[in-house]
C-alpha cells in the first residue's frame, strides 16, 4: 500500500484557498468592469437622446430671435463643434460633475438633483421597510401553512394584488385617509406623517414580491433533507422555522430586496407626482414639461448609477453571505 508523504498532505488546502481567493477577485473585477461598461452605455444613450430630443438654443432663446443671436448661443453652448468632440466634452463634464445650471430653477443642476434624491431615497427606504415588515412574516406564515385554506386564499389575494397599479392604490389611499378621514396630509413633505401614504402605495409591488419569495424560500428549506433530519431529532416547529428555514432563506430575500430598492428609486415618478413629493421623480416631470433637458439628463444618469451600484452590491453580498457562491467563483479559472 502506497504511503503519502507527511510533508505533501497539507499542501493542497492552501493552494485551493489561494485559487478560490483569486477566483473571487476575478469575479468581483469582472462585475465591476461590467458595471462600468453599462454606465458608459447609459451615458452614451443619454447624450444621443439629448441631441435628438430638442435643440437647446430653441429653449434658451425667446421666439423671434435673430440668426446672429442663435449663432452666438450655439457657439457658447459648443454645439458648433463636431459631434465626437461634443461627446468627449460631455464625458468630461460627467466625470467632473459639471452640468451647468438649470434653465427652470436657475441653480446648479447636480446639487439640485442630489438634494431631491434624498427625498426619493427616504420614500423608497420607507416603502421597503413597510414591505419587509409585512412581507417577510406573511411569507413565513404561508410557508408554514403551505397547502392550507389560508395559503390558497392568500394566493388568490396576491394574484389580485399583482394586477393593482400603484397609482390606483395611491388615489384610493388619498381619498380614504386624507380626504375622508383626514388622518394624513396629502401634499408635499411635511414631516413623518406625510410620508405614510406615498410609502404605503409605493410598497405594494415589493410587498407582493417579498411575500412570494419568502414563502417559496422557506417552503423549500422546510422540505430539505436537513429539515427532515431536524424534525426526526425532535426539534420543535418554531426552532426549525426560525433557526434553520428562515436563516437559510434570508440570503435570497436580502439580495432581492436590494434590487427592489433600486426599482423603487427609479420608479417613484407617478407616486411622487400624485403626492407632490419633492423627489427626483417630480423634478424630472417638471423638467420635461418646461424643456429643462439638462436636469432630465442628470436625473436619468443618477438613477441609472444608483440601480447599477445596488445591483453590484447585491452580487457582492452573495459572495459574503453564501459560501456556495464563493466556491463557485473560486472554481472558475
Amino acid at each position: 500500500m502506497a504511503v503519502i508523504p507527511i510533508a505533501e498532505a497539507p499542501a493542497a488546502p492552501p493552494s485551493r484557498r489561494g485559487g478560490a481567493g483569486a477566483g473571487v477577485g476575478r469575479y468581483l473585477a469582472r462585475r465591476v468592469i461590467q458595471a462600468i461598461v453599462v454606465l458608459i452605455l447609459v451615458v452614451t444613450i443619454v447624450f444621443g437622446l439629448s441631441h435628438m430630443a430638442a435643440n437647446p438654443v430653441d429653449i434658451l432663446l425667446p421666439p423671434g430671435s435673430t440668426a446672429a443671436q442663435r449663432a452666438v448661443e450655439t457657439r457658447l453652448l459648443g454645439l458648433n463643434r463636431p459631434l465626437a468632440e461634443q461627446y468627449l466634452i460631455f464625458l468630461r463634464n460627467v466625470a467632473t460633475g459639471h452640468f451647468g445650471d438649470s434653465t427652470l430653477f436657475h441653480v446648479p443642476i447636480l446639487p439640485l438633483v442630489l438634494r431631491r434624491s434624498l427625498a426619493t431615497l427616504r420614500l423608497a427606504v420607507a416603502a421597503m421597510v413597510i414591505a419587509a415588515a409585512l412581507g417577510v412574516p406573511a411569507g413565513v406564515l404561508l410557508a408554514v401553512k403551505a397547502g392550507s385554506w389560508l395559503d390558497r386564499l392568500a394566493g388568490v389575494v396576491i394574484g389580485l394584488a399583482q394586477g393593482v397599479a400603484s397609482f390606483w392604490l395611491a388615489v384610493i389611499l388619498v381619498f380614504v385617509f386624507a380626504v375622508r378621514l383626514r388622518m394624513f396630509p396629502v401634499l408635499g413633505d411635511a414631516g413623518l406623517r406625510s410620508i405614510v401614504l406615498p410609502a404605503a402605495s409605493l410598497a405594494l409591488v415589493p410587498l407582493v414580491a417579498l411575500i412570494r419569495l419568502t414563502r417559496s424560500a422557506v417552503a423549500e428549506a422546510l422540505a430539505a433533507d436537513y429539515a427532515r433530519s431536524a424534525r426526526s431529532r425532535g426539534v420543535s416547529r418554531r426552532v426549525l422555522v426560525v433557526r434553520h428555514a428562515l436563516r437559510n432563506s434570508v440570503i435570497p430575500v436580502l439580495t432581492y430586496g436590494g434590487m427592489l430598492l433600486g426599482q423603487l428609486i427609479s420608479g417613484a415618478v407617478i407616486t411622487e407626482t400624485i403626492f407632490s413629493w419633492p423627489g427626483i421623480g417630480q423634478l424630472s416631470i417638471f423638467a420635461i414639461q418646461n424643456g429643462d433637458y439638462g436636469v432630465v439628463e442628470v436625473v436619468t444618469m443618477f438613477t441609472a448609477t444608483v440601480v447599477i451600484v445596488l445591483n453590484l452590491l447585491v452580487d457582492m453580498s452573495y459572495l459574503l453571505l453564501d459560501p456556495r457562491v464563493r466556491d463557485s467563483a473560486g472554481q472558475r479559472r
